[in-house]
């Protein structure tokens, strides 16, 4: 382990240390441009930093991924922390860690997630992941058990847009086994 670590990142009240000799070299697939401006050899100063926005748990798995092209084997993926994640490949434009993330939330999507990961798809700019989701939503035998949940009440009011999709895609009107709702009357009740 290198000791003579010079700067440092400040990540909610944690630090990772940061050195020149142990960071990712320009050849490193998922290194992004946000890291390449804090580890510029033009100005060491920019080594040193504050990173908001992201929990220290999540910028770790961030950073192995960075050095690896790696998820951890032994950290648990949840859905709540991939979805983390890429918000944080998002930010950070880390295309390959996007790209993992989005792979391992479909891995993940069940009936009980399908509306969260849609809402965080959507957020960033992940549109087959979306499409997939919302073709899982539509397939399943008891779409209303999503459709009345509570994170399907956060997409209709996150993203209208996607509710605008789903209207296009079955028709305004979703039919029920006793009667008929729209989706309206599903989200304003």
């Amino acid at each position: 382990m290198i000791s003579d670590a010079r700067h440092s990142l400040s990540v909610t009240m944690e630090t990772f240390p940061s050195w020149s000799a142990a960071r990712p070299s320009s050849r490193t697939k998922p290194y992004s441009p946000f890291f390449k401006s804090q580890f510029s050899d033009a100005d060491a100063n920019k080594m040193d930093g504050t990173i908001d926005g992201i929990e220290p748990e999540t910028f770790r798995v961030v950073l192995r991924f960075m050095y690896t092209d790696m998820l951890p084997r032994d950290v648990e993926l949840s859905t709540e922390l991939l979805q983390r994640l890429l918000a944080a490949a998002d930010t950070f434009h880390m295309d390959g860690l996007k790209h993992t993330c989005a792979q391992k939330l479909w891995e993940l999507v069940s009936p009980e997630t399908v509306a969260a990961t849609i809402c965080c798809a959507e957020a960033h700019n992940c549109p087959e992941l979306k499409d997939k989701c919302i073709d899982f939503l539509l397939a399943q035998e008891d779409v209303w058990t999503v459709v009345l949940s509570e994170g399907f009440r956060q997409l209709a009011l996150c993203f209208p847009s996607v509710i605008d999709e789903l209207r296009e895609r079955v028709g305004y009107e979703m039919p029920s086994p006793e009667e008929s709702f729209t989706i309206d009357d599903l989200i304003m009740s």
